[in-house]
């Protein structure tokens, strides 16, 4: 029921507006994935990460997009996702793993050529940002 007002509400109302009711399917999806297994909770994961990402919540999105993927490993679609999550994180670890993954499986997809792309841009912007200014460097005096 919530998916159904959620779909209809969002095409009338604006993001503020839907937040209440997305944040309560959030919850409803976080729970109906504990009470399942394989495939359905992974399919429930991954719907929960898109909730996540939709409410600006990409960490926790990328953590819910890894537990979908431990229960549905070889989904193309949820690697995807996490190429993009990894790379709003400036995870390009992560990214770049994903991106082999899915290159031994489509080589020719255009769609893992465009984040090729992202993956080469995000690195560029981390290697020419100022080690104080990026945010994935330690702090001043943190033991290396």
């Amino acid at each position: 029921g919530l998916r159904a007002i959620d779909s209809l509400w969002s095409r009338l109302s604006s993001k503020e507006e839907m937040k209440p009711v997305k944040e309560l399917r959030l919850d409803k999806v976080y729970e109906a994935a504990q009470k399942v297994k394989g495939t359905t909770q992974s399919n429930l994961l991954y719907e929960a990460a898109i909730l996540e990402r939709t409410l600006g919540n990409n960490e926790n999105a990328a953590i819910t997009i890894t537990a979908a993927l431990a229960a549905n490993p070889n989904n193309f679609q949820m690697r995807l996702v996490h190429i993009d999550l990894a790379l709003s994180l400036g995870d390009t670890n992560t990214a770049k793993k994903e991106i082999d993954w899915c290159l031994l499986r489509r080589p020719d997809s255009q769609k893992i050529q465009g984040r090729i792309q992202q993956l080469k841009q995000v690195r560029i912007e981390q290697a020419s940002t100022p080690r104080a200014l990026n945010r994935t460097a330690g702090t001043p005096g943190e033991h290396r």
